[in-house]
């Protein structure tokens, strides 16, 4: 039986991260800093302008993904700026933090390598941060600033609605699966250490998109449908 402990705004912050290291991914992306000693989570998003009751259902949505598919957004609970930033954040943390650094151990690991093994490998690596750079720009540029018109109260695009969106969501996927399957089955020569801890970090790096999609799938994307069907009224 898994042990589920529901934390509240009461909870202290600083004991939700310790038992749940994986939600500082979700405080680094909003912008809380540490050191915030012996303060509720409530007090900790106020200092912040963070919305609380928004920061608890991420907070849970992270910590119970197999309750994802029961839990059903509500524009009374959540801030849906605050998603975007959100998103926004986790899409510099990708762009600039995450994808860099799993590149620049990649070319460590690879400098034994024969030249047309190295060529294979960076190149499909680069094509897939591509992939990722394009799909978050279009977020940033398109997607993004059509849900804060909606916030604005402005009315819906006619030739444009959240949907259009949900069709460019699933190429990404399928790089990181191109990708991985380029190591599994076509690498044949011999892998080292860092070969190996660069291959884990792209599993974990997938794992956390998957997570990063699953936020706008079921969060984001819902909540801009109630916001549509609003602004046509």
């Amino acid at each position: 039986m898994i042990n589920r402990v529901h934390y509240t705004a009461h909870s202290r912050m600083a004991d939700l991260l310790s038992e749940h290291y994986n939600i500082f991914s979700l405080i680094s992306r909003l912008g809380i800093p540490l050191g915030m000693g012996d303060h509720t989570i409530r007090e900790v998003c106020e200092a912040n302008g963070v919305d609380t009751d928004t920061f608890m259902y991420l907070v849970h949505f992270d910590l119970y993904p197999d309750l994802r598919e029961t839990l059903t957004p509500d524009l009374a609970m959540i801030d849906v700026a605050q998603i975007i930033s959100f998103l926004r954040g986790s899409h510099r943390y990708f762009l600039e933090v995450r994808l860099p650094d799993i590149g620049e151990a990649l070319d460590v690991a690879l400098e034994g390598a024969p030249h047309d093994i190295r060529v294979v490998v960076k190149h499909y690596f680069a094509d897939y941060c591509k992939e990722v750079r394009n799909h978050m720009h279009y977020e940033d540029e398109v997607v993004f600033p059509y849900a804060e018109g909606l916030l604005r109260g402005e009315e819906g695009k006619r030739d444009y609605s959240i949907t259009n969106f949900e069709r460019h969501h699933d190429q990404v996927e399928l790089k990181m699966h191109e990708l991985k399957n380029l190591f599994l089955k076509y690498y044949t020569w011999e892998a080292n250490l860092k070969l190996y801890n660069v291959l884990h970090d792209l599993y974990a790096c997938g794992e956390e998109l998957l997570n990063h999609n699953d936020i706008e799938n079921q969060i984001f994307i819902p909540c801009i449908k109630v916001l549509e069907k609003s602004s046509s009224r």
